[in-house]
């Protein structure tokens, strides 16, 4: 059935995107988007038509868009009354969402301009695979009855953009591919222009509305203030809170949690987990900033290795957790802790490019950390994930190992306002 989305008014093609209101949540759920979508796409008001002109329950979609100062999000709810992926190594070929985005509004084909396709089994490809999907870029595809939905972020320096700001213009269309028996796509519906794939086939403005940035006032007189830093490494001083474990996706029911290392291996075959219990921070502590320090021992290799942070969202336990169980009697929503949001957050707080095969590594967790401050309940830790062009793996010290001083450490600056 149609969902019950309004159809917008029709008018100039643009794409007005606004700021987020609630966070984004990559998830394949739309509850935290605003109703109406901004765009509709169908046969009727596609500027390219190829194939059979399908019925608006055979293929028509909605497309909504948000932004903040670390992405450019959108999410697409497809109508399709047969659903076909995995069939073809060419990605157009079944049902799936295009989105293009040129960063400079330049109708010039660079790296700043991307056409994304999210497939409806759960792919994405960047210009249909010539070019790797760019590091940071978080996706997920969901079915649903009658169709599925797709959600994207994309992070501001993919698109070449080190801020964005208010009234900045960028370029964009969008595009459906259909496929109704498993062979070729039967339908392909583009917005504006004939295609996706090149930047000068015909986009529309993609303009940023009023800046999400609240200036905070500054107070009169100013408090005074100093900065000091908190250090958290197991068994430095009195400190003792570190849990740590891997989750291997080759030992899917071995618990890791007595291991001296941490392993972090790409192709998602192997996850490090940490938490820093009690941190005793003063009650009115003003956090600037907050940092993750791994000591790395080893890596199989270093061509592009991206290491990505994400905060964990349920409880585990070090001695427990395996690949597949979060502890001895609780399994985590997906093998890997990769359900999203149930166990970790979709959306990376940092990500590191490895410059070297070993010695100190160090990321950025203050939203982390803020977090816990304001609401320690909410302390699960975090979860590391690495990606690469080839298959590596990664080892860093965990708090088991004999020499204290590169165990690893949780640093944290902050101020303590006083009048």
């Amino acid at each position: 059935p149609t969902p019950p989305w309004p159809t917008p008014t029709p008018g100039p093609k643009r794409l007005d995107v606004p700021p987020v209101l609630t966070p984004v949540v990559i998830d394949g759920s739309l509850a935290e988007w605003q109703v109406p979508p901004l765009l509709h796409l169908s046969a009727t008001n596609a500027e390219t038509v190829m194939g059979q002109p399908p019925a608006s329950d055979d293929l028509t979609g909605w497309l909504w868009s948000a932004w903040d100062d670390q992405y450019l999000y959108f999410a697409v709810h497809v109508v399709d009354d047969v659903r076909i992926g995995n069939e073809s190594v060419d990605v157009w070929r079944d049902d799936g969402v295009e989105i293009a985005v040129d960063g400079s509004p330049d109708e010039q084909t660079g790296p700043d301009h991307h056409q994304f396709t999210l497939v409806s089994d759960g792919r994405l490809t960047d210009f249909g695979g010539i070019r790797d999907v760019p590091p940071g870029v978080v996706h997920v595809t969901r079915p649903v009855p009658g169709g599925y939905i797709a959600e994207l972020a994309i992070p501001w320096n993919v698109l070449g953009i080190s801020l964005p700001t208010a009234g900045q213009r960028l370029n964009f269309t969008w595009a459906l591919n259909d496929d109704d028996d498993g062979g070729d796509r039967d339908t392909y519906l583009v917005w504006v222009g004939s295609s996706t794939f090149f930047a000068d086939r015909g986009m529309a403005p993609l303009t940023l509305l009023t800046s999400p940035y609240t200036p905070t006032p500054t107070p009169s007189p100013t408090p005074t203030s100093s900065v000091r830093e908190a250090l958290f490494q197991e068994g430095v001083g009195t400190y003792s809170g570190t849990r740590d474990t891997t989750l291997n996706r080759w030992f899917p029911s071995t618990p890791l949690g007595d291991e001296a290392t941490l392993k972090v291996r790409s192709l998602d075959e192997a996850y490090a987990l940490l938490r820093f219990e009690n941190l005793a921070l003063p009650t009115n502590a003003n956090i600037l900033e907050a940092t993750l320090e791994l000591y790395l021992v080893h890596t199989t290799g270093d061509n592009g290795i991206t290491l990505y942070v994400h905060p964990l969202n349920r409880a585990w336990n070090e001695q427990e957790a395996t690949w597949t169980m979060a502890t001895a009697t609780s399994a985590w929503s997906q093998p890997g802790a990769s359900g999203m949001p149930a166990d970790r957050a979709p959306l990376p707080i940092s990500a590191t490019s490895l410059t070297s095969r070993s010695g100190w590594i160090s990321m950025d967790v203050t939203d982390a950390v803020r977090a816990w401050y304001s609401q320690p309940a909410t302390n699960f830790g975090l979860l590391l994930r690495a990606t690469s062009n080839y298959p590596v793996e990664l080892t860093f010290v965990s708090h088991e190992w004999l020499g204290v001083q590169v165990r690893p450490r949780l640093r944290v600056r902050y101020t303590v306002t006083s009048p």
